[in-house]
């Protein structure tokens, strides 16, 4: 008696183990990481989608000394990043380039623009409240940088 209710004790429990394993690969599946920025094994911005919500991360210059990230999300439906991605590379060989802004519940998302030394065009991604106050920015940001974060 002892002995057959071990044996379905040790069926039911492998059975439960190979069913969250195979749950935790579906998972997997919707999760995965797409880029990382890294500099000085520092990871500047990183970009992910989960299920439908693509989101970037980068590590906020605002207060650098806390080693902090801020990041943003949108729903990837229709070639979303793709359509940001062209929108933001359209303006770098403009002369003066206007920042590409987002509007959303908690504020405002901008891609602004900036000349390195070398006189390049660089974006750095900045975060703004409803009231318009600076929460966040990132380092600037090369056209090649902003490809990887944004590309599929």
């Amino acid at each position: 008696m002892l002995k057959g209710l071990s044996i379905s004790c040790l069926f039911i429990l492998l059975s439960s183990s190979t069913i969250f394993s195979q749950d935790q690969t579906k998972t997997d599946l919707n999760n995965r990481g797409i880029a990382k920025i890294i500099e000085d094994d520092v990871v500047l911005a990183k970009s992910f989608k989960q299920g439908a919500v693509y989101t970037i991360a980068y590590l906020n210059q605002l207060e650098p000394e806390l080693k902090g990230y801020a990041s943003f999300s949108f729903e990837e439906k229709g070639n979303t990043a793709e359509k940001i991605y062209n929108l933001v590379r359209g303006r770098f060989n403009e002369e003066t380039p206007q920042p590409v802004s987002f509007t959303t519940p908690k504020g405002t998302i901008k891609f602004e623009y900036g000349l390195s030394e070398t006189d390049s065009v660089w974006v750095r991604l900045a975060q703004y409240d409803v009231n318009n106050r600076l929460e966040a920015y990132s380092v600037y940001l090369s056209p090649e940088h902003l490809k990887q974060l944004l590309e599929q």
